[in-house]
């Protein structure tokens, strides 16, 4: 019976894939053109960009009537931040799917979850015509530092799509020193990590980078280690799980802005992207959030100026980094009819586009 259940499992997922392919290919419309809609032009100076998105990072000050003391953010990222703020940014997920808001990052296409809850889950490693992708025509070398294994959302295969030419899973990389006190990699541990490859990077190739970097250290169920770094943050909530992110979001902050401070030492001119994938699943009647469940916080440094991003939806902010760099702003005027368009070709691409 155990067999039996298994071969109609595969026969059932065996179908739907049929299925979807039958119809991608019946509502995708070939001759659009998703880089000349949606990254026109050509970059003018071609600057790094490094592009952070960092698991369930919260702001704990955004949660009402609480008052900590110390606060949790870390002093050290004041100097990044629009009055002490970080922009508030919507992403496509609450509470899990952080593959769903990379989708949404990378490719510059809103997300609808029409074929499965997780665009990764589509892709069969056919080139996309993403954000990412655009940059590699660029001559942009593409590579994602990823603070997890290979395990989750088939991340190889979608890696390969959305238009990477490395990737590097840290849970399976012999040369990264894991801290076995760590249930998640620490942010800090991927920024050191990630700032050595950076520098060795830039030290031997007069290629422009996207340098792409996943944090998981906030998933949940929040542990820290508390050897490394302990207790600090107090409030006036009994709340664990807000007791647990407000002292994380501490350290989280601290090696954050240690790491911005170190890559604008060798690296001036360069974007800097940073972003929650999604808020963690904590809010409740006690634990009550400033804006609604999809409001995350984002920072955009360009050079050294800082870009207020308040209101942008995720798949919008690789339209404003790409008019950054040709230093141009683009009218997209992408209303909802084409924009499924847009979704149903890119995963047309994943399927039936051979590239990469």
């Amino acid at each position: 019976m155990r067999e039996n259940g298994k071969l109609s499992s595969l026969f059932f997922f065996s179908n739907q894939e049929s299925s979807n392919y039958r119809s991608l290919s019946q509502n995708s419309k070939l001759a659009m053109d998703i880089h000349k809609k949606l990254f026109p032009g050509l970059v003018k100076i071609k600057r790094n960009i490094h592009f952070i998105v960092l698991e369930s990072f919260i702001d704990p000050r955004l949660i009402k009537n609480i008052i900590y003391n110390p606060s949790p953010l870390c002093q050290e990222m004041d100097p990044y931040l629009i009055n002490g703020q970080f922009s508030h940014t919507i992403s496509p997920s609450y509470g899990g799917d952080t593959a769903e808001a990379e989708f949404e990052l990378l490719t510059g296409i809103k997300g609808h979850r029409i074929f499965d809850s997780i665009e990764f889950n589509t892709m069969r490693g056919g080139l996309i015509s993403s954000f990412v992708s655009r940059l590699a025509k660029e001559n942009y070398h593409t590579s994602a530092t990823i603070a997890s294994g290979k395990e989750y959302f088939n991340s190889i295969i979608a890696y390969k799509s959305i238009g990477f030419k490395q990737t590097i899973f840290l849970e399976d990389d012999v040369h990264f020193n894991r801290n076995k006190e760590d249930k998640h990699i620490f942010d800090g541990d991927l920024f050191n990590y990630n700032y050595d490859f950076f520098k060795k990077y830039k030290d031997t190739n007069s290629q422009p980078i996207f340098n792409y970097l996943l944090g998981m250290y906030g998933h949940i169920p929040f542990n820290r280690n508390k050897n490394q770094r302990p207790d600090l943050i107090q409030s006036n909530s009994t709340n664990d799980n807000l007791y647990k992110v407000s002292n994380q979001f501490y350290y989280r902050t601290k090696a954050l802005a240690q790491f911005i401070g170190k890559i604008q030492k060798i690296d001036s001119t360069s974007i800097i992207f940073i972003s929650s994938d999604h808020l963690p699943p904590i809010l409740s009647e006690d634990v009550s959030y400033q804006f609604n469940n999809y409001v995350n916080i984002s920072l955009l440094i360009d050079a050294k100026k800082i870009i207020d991003l308040t209101d942008k939806h995720y798949f919008e902010i690789s339209w404003l980094l790409w008019d950054i760099l040709i230093d141009e702003q683009v009218e997209r005027n992408v209303d909802p009819i084409e924009m499924q368009d847009l979704y149903y070709k890119s995963l047309y691409e994943s399927i039936f586009v051979v590239g990469n």
